[in-house]
């Protein structure tokens, strides 16, 4: 709740023409964040309140994502864990994600696997684990990569080509610090 209160004073301060006392009577907006709320009563994982976080700041701007979908896209943050939404980051653009962390992004020919286990060594040992996340993902319409994709063999540019779909887009945009604030 003071992340939430100190998010809110920071837009008053960036964002022209923003009245907290208005957002009383916006609906979605105390919608999303009594759902924001309970979601991270019952996460310990930051890179989850973030999201939330940011949820409840850009429907308090009135963001361009339906009211239904950010209803959709807030029990999805609930469901996933803090792997699909790092994996929903590097699948916008996977070779600007590898670049702008200082790693090799040219390719000759490979699998998708080969991007996601060179910017998440971690996950290297949990292949298993690592097709669940990008089922998940696939199934909830966020990606067009499943985990059946992960190890199909393609071109150094395919590797790295963008995977969402433009509700996968919508997602991250929605779960994103607004660029008011950046």
């Amino acid at each position: 709740m003071i992340m939430i209160d100190e998010r809110l004073k920071e837009l008053e301060v960036k964002v022209d023409r923003f009245n907290i006392e208005q957002l009383s009577t916006n609906e979605n907006f105390l919608s999303v964040t009594l759902q924001a709320t309970q979601i991270s009563l019952r996460t310990h994982q930051d890179d989850k309140r973030v999201a939330l976080l940011n949820a409840i700041t850009n429907s308090a701007l009135s963001t361009s994502v339906d009211e239904n979908l950010q209803q959709m896209f807030l029990s999805f943050i609930d469901i996933f864990n803090e792997w699909h939404l790092r994996i929903l980051v590097l699948l916008k653009d996977p070779k600007q994600y590898l670049e702008a962390a200082g790693l090799n992004s040219n390719f000759s020919m490979g699998g998708l696997s080969d991007v996601v286990y060179l910017a998440y060594t971690e996950l290297r040992s949990n292949d298993e684990f690592t097709k669940q996340i990008f089922n998940d993902l696939y199934n909830k319409g966020l990606s067009g990569t499943g985990a059946s994709g992960l190890n199909t063999m393609m071109t150094g540019s395919g590797m790295v080509a963008p995977r969402l779909s433009r509700m996968g887009v919508q997602f991250l945009e929605f779960i994103s610090e607004p660029s008011e604030l950046r």
